[in-house]
């Protein structure tokens, strides 16, 4: 049997004004393709964080970007270049709740190049 695991998707929707932080976490070697967070409404000016707390230990942890959600109410993160995930790393993505709005997080990953 071959070991693939293609395309994964998590989702995750939060609840009016609560801060929704969604993880995915990586069992196989695997790339981070793209991060998108929508608001359902007008956000103002919220910051949302994307993490990499890395399983090989705290050492390694990083910020790996931060989607600004301006003057709309949806942002992305797609990197340049795939970012190779570790099995056990995980991918944290922070958004920060606004009254009377809720928001969502995709976080996409894959195996393939």
């Amino acid at each position: 049997m071959v070991d693939y695991q293609g395309p994964r998707v998590d989702f995750a929707t939060s609840a009016v004004n609560t801060t929704l932080v969604l993880s995915s976490t990586s069992t196989k070697p695997c790339f981070l393709r793209a991060v998108y967070v929508r608001y359902s409404s007008t956000a103002g000016t919220p910051v949302v964080t994307v993490t990499l707390n890395a399983g090989a230990g705290a050492a390694y942890d990083t910020l790996m970007n931060t989607i600004s959600i301006a003057a709309n109410n949806q942002g992305a993160y797609i990197p340049a270049t795939p970012v190779p995930l570790a099995a056990g790393d995980v991918v944290d993505v922070s958004a920060a709740g606004v009254a009377a709005i809720t928001s969502s997080i995709m976080i996409y990953t894959d195996r393939g190049i």
